[in-house]
């Protein structure tokens, strides 16, 4: 029963296998391990210098993982070095890789929020090239374009992105945000419009977001964001 996340009988998300998966199949090996150490240690026991061997080995053992958990750490401080050891290991054969495209993509991610834009769109671009179906991966490069005021790019993006999935309203609510920072006031409100007609519901953000301050003032703002 706990080596079925691990085995692909069961899979839970895109990923074939994960980290946090060992853990409940774990148990069996170290319960083993322990009764080895007893074992021993019973037998032992009496034997002078000999029965502190098994003492002496589980102190060699809980050493060695501790070395190897502290080295693990580092991976995982962020999400530039989660992922970049796993794009590394596959680099030359990233169309063999199944899921690639998401290690691409949510290094992209750690990169864009740390505005390193040329870096953050090459990763967006390779997991386009990699999966090029996915929606969420054109959004977040056309928005990287947006951050650089490079409009056209962006809109192609967003455009492909609606392609690719029509429901989705944020992708709509990108383009409005486009056109009220190039000052498109008439196409800013229309794309609001639609985006909300898609679903997009995140009022607070519409409220604040800085992209469309431009059209907050403007006539056609309050009927487009009422859906009107």
């Amino acid at each position: 029963v706990t080596l079925l996340p691990v085995i692909g009988v069961v899979q839970v998300g895109r990923q074939a296998m994960a980290d946090r998966y060992t853990y409940l199949p774990s148990v069996g090996a170290f319960l083993l391990m322990g009764v080895a150490v007893a074992w021993g240690a019973r037998k032992l026991n009496g034997r002078g210098a000999l029965g502190a061997v098994p003492a002496a080995a589980g102190v060699v053992i809980l050493v060695l993982l501790a070395v190897a958990t502290w080295r693990q750490i580092e991976v995982w401080h962020d999400g530039i070095t989660l992922w970049t050891p796993v794009i590394d290991r596959y680099r030359g054969h990233e169309h063999e890789a199944l899921g690639l495209a998401m290690a691409f993509s949510n290094r992209g991610i750690a990169l864009h929020r740390r505005s390193e834009l040329d870096a953050a769109i090459a990763d967006y671009t390779k997991a386009i090239e990699l999966e090029p179906k996915d929606d969420a991966y054109y959004k977040n490069r056309g928005t990287a374009h947006m951050e650089k005021k490079e409009f056209d790019p962006a809109l192609a993006d967003f455009m492909r992105a609606i392609e690719l999935n029509p429901a989705s309203g944020g992708s709509y609510y990108n383009v409005a945000c486009l056109h009220a920072l190039r000052g498109e006031t008439a196409e800013a409100c229309a794309w609001l419009k639609k985006s909300i007609d898609h679903g997009y519901d995140d009022r607070e953000r519409i409220a604040s977001d800085q992209d469309l301050a431009s059209i907050r003032g403007a006539a056609c703002y309050g009927p487009a964001v009422a859906g009107k």
